[in-house]
């Protein structure tokens, strides 16, 4: 997987859970 693609993911992700 690129790189770019998990530094996405895990933004998004960072993000999701950031929120209730």
């Amino acid at each position: 997987m690129p790189s770019y693609i998990s530094q996405t993911r895990t933004q998004l992700y960072e993000f999701g859970h950031s929120h209730p």
